[in-house]
Formats: C-alpha cells, structure tokens, sequence
C-alpha cells in the first residue's frame, strides 16, 4: 500500500513500469470522461485493501484466541 500512495504521489515507480499507483495516477485526468478507467484501479485497492484487513483479523484470531475480539 505504501508503494502504491507513493507511486500516486510520484515518488515511487516510474512509466514504463506498471504500478497499481501508476495506473491511478494516469487515470486521473481521465476520470470524469471515463470513469471505469479510475474506478476499476481504485476498486482494486479499496479490494486489497479489505482482503488485508480481513486476513489480518483472521490470523489475529487464529493465534491468539484469548484477544478481546473473539470474546462476544
């Protein structure tokens, strides 16, 4: 995720190199003309983003099963 707010940002990976950054970036200017081409990188962030989280409260869970989440 660092890389691709750096990236964003301009800091990070630079064209020709793909990035999910990159793709965000170029599609900015892009994004009220055709809004899929933003949507589906952002999309794709807010999704890896979620598949993090979720398998870090799963694997939070699975190692220790006394932290205060798992007690209802």
């Amino acid at each position: 995720m660092a890389e691709t707010g750096l990236t964003f940002l301009g800091f990070g990976v630079q064209p020709p190199d793909v990035s999910l950054g990159t793709v965000l970036s170029d599609s900015q200017d892009l994004a009220t003309v055709y809004p899929h081409v933003f949507l589906f990188g952002a999309g794709l962030l807010v999704l890896t983003v979620l598949c993090v989280s979720v398998i870090g409260d799963a694997l939070r869970d699975a190692i220790d099963p006394t932290s205060g989440a798992s007690r209802l």
